[in-house]
């Protein structure tokens, strides 16, 4: 199967899988080694050679975790699948992101991909029950990211995964999504609090920045629900990295949008103007 994969013959590497299969067939390999090797490589080779979803869905749920572990380059596949297509499948990208829960696939480039993928749903696409397992998933992710970073104890640091301001800008937008915008500005504001990124209580990486485009849905979230303080904190966010030309369109806006008296307006003037240009 090895040498199939890499010459990506799907058929025969079918036909290979349906002699083996075969009752006929006296010569089993060993179930959780070669055997295992043997399936992951064939799923991997028939998931890269189709487009479709559907057909994806249908070969990894019938194989795994039955005949394939969950890995790394499998995961990976099934993302960069999902991306690529103009379909949309919810079903797979969920049993995917679960099933990468369960493998602690959770830290790292998969970490990272599964909070893209969520952000990429369209929810107004998905179902009741689906949406109901949107909001499900996220709360998990999200808890469970927020509980390895509190491992600050000696005894459990070394299990300890800190927040990263890209990783706290994007589970926030993710709460938001879900409706618990309280949640998201309690993240949000751990990038403006030293004492969250310094220190032996630390949980948040003092190194890097949140992500653009996810500070600016969260800002036009805001501004969409007349939200003053979370235009504010979005503001104050994006001030770390952006210079005065580009916030003061955001100021005008917040002052247009939200409730803003005459001396709020001149704060958020004035504290544009302290920024460099």
């Amino acid at each position: 199967m090895g040498v199939l994969y890499r010459a990506s013959n799907e058929k025969l590497a079918e036909q290979l899988r349906n002699i083996y299969e075969s009752p006929k067939n006296s010569i089993k390999m060993p179930v959780f080694t070669v055997e295992s090797t043997f399936y992951n490589r064939y799923l991997q080779l028939a998931i890269e050679q189709t487009p479709s979803l559907n057909r994806i869905q249908e070969l990894y749920f019938s194989m795994v975790p039955r005949l394939v572990g969950v890995n790394n380059s499998l995961t990976s596949l099934v993302f960069r699948k999902i991306s690529a297509s103009s379909e949309r499948n919810w079903p797979l990208l969920r049993r995917a992101i679960v099933d990468g829960i369960t493998a602690g696939q959770l830290n790292g480039v998969l970490g990272e991909e599964m909070r893209k993928q969520l952000s990429n749903v369209q929810l107004h696409t998905l179902g009741t029950s689906e949406r109901e397992q949107y909001t499900a998933l996220v709360q998990k992710l999200v808890a469970v990211w927020i509980e390895f970073s509190q491992f600050t104890e000696e005894r459990m640091r070394r299990l300890q995964r800190k927040l990263s301001p890209s990783q706290i800008s994007e589970c926030a937008l993710l709460l938001t999504r879900i409706g618990e915008q309280q949640k998201a500005y309690e993240l949000l504001e751990l990038l403006l609090d030293e004492n969250a990124s310094s220190g032996e209580e630390a949980t948040v990486y003092p190194k890097g920045h949140a992500r653009p485009w996810a500070m600016a849905e969260l800002f036009e979230d805001a501004l969409r629900k007349k939200d003053t303080y979370g235009a504010a904190l979005c503001l104050e966010i994006l001030s770390l990295t952006a210079n005065r030309a580009k916030l003061e369109p955001l100021v005008n806006r917040m002052v247009e949008k939200c409730n803003v008296n005459q001396e709020q307006a001149r704060i958020l003037q004035g504290f544009v103007r302290l920024r460099p240009q």
